[in-house]
């Protein structure tokens, strides 16, 4: 069988995946494509963890204790998650097993390798008194880290080091220099979380331990980050030769992510940087196709914000930034339609002493009917655009800019006629490479099939959640972006009871992946990878016909370990979903319903799964196959009559 060997992004290894060959062993290329960049892109120096992208932050000087780290878990948080070799996004790792929470921001350092063959663990902690306004990182970002320290320990597997630091550029830590500086009882948290998060776990029927054996000043830290580093060099040097198939690839950029409406019309897609309520800053870094962590502020975000794909400002070298004001706080890292309303012009000194200005874009989202009736700055109240004004002031001024000021109001026309121009600027900047390429089509993510083909009691699949628990947004995964994309805010006062998704390699009866609704005690992180044990299914009709939801729960989690059929789901649980799909379309269009007509069991929902996982090889994969042929000779196309118009100039 034909093979893709694909660096493993956790610590180096590499893993052999099967192509596209039997059902249930199906692997789309663009998968394999975006792990194995994305793996390319990171590395343990500082220049790949600053917000300042491509040569603008090489320029910067690094002191030796600063690196990188790629966050997979938010502190408080009880879901570890860890980045997917196969696939390079978040996965469910596990539920932790104890009334326990990480008690700070917890990742590793990219391009490192332990002895356990894993990378380099990292926690980032934060003092208490700041820990009122930062509730920590998002799982899935990057940011700078100074090292503090190192905490020594071994688990069941070996030893495995972590090591301690604090956000590189953080006011609140500058007086963190070292281990002396962190409150002693921090100390004492830290260790006692270490020692006991896995009491309750069990690795092929033993308990699993965990022993912290010292701590170690920053010197001894870095002396463990060097030892890592080698081992990733010399594993990299043993693994090049099997992974040049997908070699100098380009990240995935969404500054290239096609807009379906007309900026003329004034609507715009805007890709989300940071969510409302939050009060980290967030830089897109189009080089890596990251979020990377610029700085704390002082005051939350007053809308959810981020860039307008397909427009450039050529004086300050990146996107047009949007604010979007929505009822309902955006997800980071999706794509969302919106409609200009106007815009703030802002000038500012910079750290080099010039004078720039830039803009944000206002805006609401399209097909939010609480918003509809707003069409242009003047109707908003006077006293909110201030409001506005007030925060884009202190933001500049937080990264490092002086004599920040809002100079301008610009009303709807202006606002629209500013993106039109910025779209133009766009296209004449990027006059090659305007595709979105490399976004992984995870409809073919694989799946294993194997335990649902047999009725396994915990039988189980993959499934990519859209929805986190609790959220009032409709998202759907957008195959040609590789993200997922705002459908519409829910219309009435209702939230998801649970974590809503799609299952791959399914197809249902209307030709969509079928749709799961994974139960948890929290809510699961959008865009990640959970594997679901199986519990049933509710049937439901809706204006496209049958529509079956199915019902899971996450393998990892032991709480909910004994949920193997819908009877042991508890009943007021069953009737809240019950009445959610009920009700949840109820103000949308008249033509829009959804209607709950019974409850499918575990082995008639495994029935549904396999005749929905045969129609994906009967119906989607050969077309799959066909647009993948069809993009390919589109490309090829697109640089042929760039080489005849470049030939022709010469002439």
């Amino acid at each position: 069988k034909a093979t893709v060997s694909v660096l493993n992004c956790r610590g180096g290894r590499t893993h052999t995946m099967q192509k596209p060959n039997a059902p249930g062993q199906s692997i789309d290329e663009s998968i394999v494509a975006f792990a194995t960049v994305r793996e390319q892109v990171m590395s343990s120096w500082p220049q790949f963890g600053d917000w300042r992208g491509g040569d603008e932050g090489q320029r910067k000087e690094y002191a030796d204790d600063i690196v990188p780290c790629m966050v997979e878990v938010q502190r408080g948080s009880p879901n570890k998650y860890e980045v997917d070799k196969e696939t390079g996004m978040l996965m469910l790792d596990r539920v932790l097993h104890s009334a326990v929470h990480y008690p700070g921001d917890y990742g590793y350092i990219p391009s490192t390798l332990c002895g356990d063959g894993d990378p380099l663990d990292l926690l980032i902690i934060t003092p208490y008194a700041a820990q009122m306004t930062f509730k920590g990182l998002e799982p899935g970002t990057v940011a700078n880290v100074r090292i503090v320290g190192l905490m020594d320990m071994e688990d069941e597997s070996g030893r495995d080091e972590k090591v301690i630091g604090v956000l590189d550029g953080m006011k609140t830590c500058s007086n963190i220099q070292d281990l002396t500086s962190i409150p002693p009882h921090l100390i004492k948290e830290i260790q006692h979380f270490f020692e006991n998060y896995k009491k309750l776990e069990l690795k092929k029927g033993k308990p699993k331990w965990a022993r912290v054996l010292g701590w170690y000043d920053k010197q001894r830290a870095l002396e463990c980050l060097k030892e890592s580093r080698g081992r990733y060099e010399e594993k990299l040097a043993q693994d090049q030769q099997k992974a040049q198939r997908f070699k100098n690839l380009w990240a995935p950029n969404m500054i290239h992510a096609r807009n379906p409406g007309s900026a003329e019309d004034g609507e715009v897609l805007a890709y989300i940087t940071a969510a409302a309520g939050g009060t980290c800053s967030y830089r897109y870094r189009h080089d890596t196709s990251f979020r990377h962590y610029r700085y704390s502020l002082d005051m939350p975000y007053v809308g959810d914000t981020g860039i307008i794909t397909q427009t450039w400002q050529k004086d300050i070298q990146r996107p047009l930034e949007i604010h979007v004001t929505s009822v309902f706080p955006q997800v980071p890292e999706t794509l969302v339609r919106c409609r200009v309303i106007g815009a703030l012009e802002r000038s500012y000194v910079d750290e080099a002493g010039n004078w720039k200005v830039d803009y944000k874009v206002l805006a609401m989202v399209v097909g939010d009917p609480r918003t509809h009736h707003v069409t242009s700055l003047s109707q908003i109240n006077d006293g909110i655009v201030e409001h506005f004004e007030r925060f884009y002031e202190h933001s500049g001024r937080a990264c490092g800019n002086k004599n920040v000021k809002i100079i301008r109001r610009l009303d709807r026309d202006e606002g629209i006629q500013l993106c039109t121009s910025r779209r133009e600027a766009y296209s004449k900047f990027f006059k090659d490479g305007r595709a979105l390429v490399n976004a992984p089509n995870l409809w073919c993510l694989p799946w294993g099939g194997g335990e649902v083909t047999t009725g396994s009691k915990h039988a189980s699949v993959t499934a990519v959640i859209e929805c986190p628990k609790s959220s009032c947004n409709k998202f759907s995964f957008k195959r040609e972006y590789g993200t997922v994309m705002l459908e519409r805010p829910l219309y009435s006062a209702t939230h998801w009871p649970g974590n809503y998704g799609f299952i791959p390699q399914t197809v249902a009866e209307d030709g969509n992946p079928v749709n799961i609704l994974v139960l948890s005690n929290h809510p699961l992180t959008h865009m990640s990878l959970c594997e679901c044990q199986i519990v049933g299914a509710v049937a439901c009709l809706d204006e496209k016909g049958p529509d079956v939801k199915v019902i899971a729960v996450p393998k990892k989690e032991p709480r909910m370990r004994e949920w193997t059929d819908v009877d042991n789901v508890p009943g007021h649980l069953r009737q809240e979903i019950e009445n959610f799909f009920n009700t949840y379309k109820a103000l949308e269009s008249e033509w829009r319903f959804c209607k709950v007509e019974g409850w499918k069991t575990r082995e008639e929902t495994l029935q549904y799964l396999r005749l929905a996982h045969t129609r994906f090889f009967l119906f989607v994969l050969p077309m799959e196959k066909v647009d993948s042929r069809l993009r390919k000779l589109e490309e090829e196309n697109h640089k042929l009559r760039q080489r005849v118009l470049m030939s022709n100039t010469k002439l």
